[in-house]
């Protein structure tokens, strides 16, 4: 990974082509969060925030669970847990 030569990597794309959804998950199943690391994305809003923290700790979920035996999906990923987010009056961090 780029990740690993600099603490900081900007990515740059399209509207609406996972930079802040895939890219994020991608890192973290492959092991990247397990050493320590945490990936942050910027948002212009306090919505923003919340609803990509949701909809992240949703897709996440659905990963583990497909992953996962049959039954064994029971739990709910819930924002704060391996998802978070930090608003200026607000935060819920893992």
């Amino acid at each position: 990974f780029l990740l690993e030569q600099t603490s900081c990597l900007v990515v740059v794309g399209e509207t609406g082509c996972g930079k802040t959804t895939q890219i994020p998950q991608y890192l973290h199943e492959s092991g990247w969060t397990d050493r320590g690391h945490r990936v942050v994305c910027t948002q212009p809003s306090e919505v923003a925030v919340v609803t990509v923290a949701e909809r992240v700790a949703q897709e996440l979920q659905a990963a583990l669970d497909s992953g996962s035996a049959a039954g064994a999906g029971n739990a709910v990923e819930e924002v704060g847990a391996t998802v978070g987010y930090r608003c200026e009056f607000e935060e819920r961090l893992c």
